[in-house]
């Protein structure tokens, strides 16, 4: 992954965090931080109980592994010590798809709003602008996640496509899977 300079941005509590690029040390913090998200489910794809099972050692070589390679970008977003959240954006390997980077995002419940989604995208977007390959980010969002559409918007995102009603929560409704670009 990429190794970007840490920069420090004020929220809108007033606090400051710090966007950075993880080391192996931050492997438990990581880990901690995906299990909240996932508990939480807000926006998500995946049940809570879909988490995946990683050993802090799995997620030391997962960091380490991405440290190397010069096709995608991973964030996190340090608040005081506690990781917030993280971004990764990564280049697809095969020649023909290479020059759009798929774009995820997840923060956790209690740092949702405070300006950390905007930090994220803002360093990602800058270091994907400036890859050799790179033209056009894309993600996917769940229809009801208005939080992150807003965000995405913001950023100069688009909706290009929707997969209708295809995720069904457990209570039976249905949410459409949109689909959204940007240009750089």
């Amino acid at each position: 992954m990429a190794v970007l300079e840490p920069s420090v941005v004020t929220m809108k509590d007033g606090r400051t965090a710090t966007v950075r690029t993880p080391v192996e040390v931050d492997a438990e913090a990581l880990l901690a931080t995906m299990h909240a998200i996932f508990a939480d489910g807000a926006g998500m794809a995946a049940t809570p109980d879909e988490a995946p099972k990683l050993t802090v050692d799995e997620e030391r070589a997962w960091i380490r592994a991405r440290r190397e390679g010069p096709d995608e970008v991973v964030l996190v977003a340090d608040v005081e010590g506690q990781l917030a959240g993280n971004l990764m954006l990564t280049v697809p390997a095969r020649r023909r798809l290479a020059h759009v980077a798929t774009l995820a995002i997840t923060l956790t419940p209690p740092f949702r709003s405070l300006g950390l989604g905007d930090a994220l995208m803002t360093r990602a977007l800058t270091w994907a602008a400036g890859h050799p390959r790179i033209e056009k980010v894309d993600l996917r969002v769940l229809s009801d996640n208005d939080g992150a559409i807003r965000l995405y918007r913001r950023h100069g995102f688009v909706e290009e496509g929707r997969l209708a009603r295809a995720i069904r929560y457990e209570d039976g409704r249905y949410v459409d899977d949109v689909l959204m670009g940007r240009w750089l």
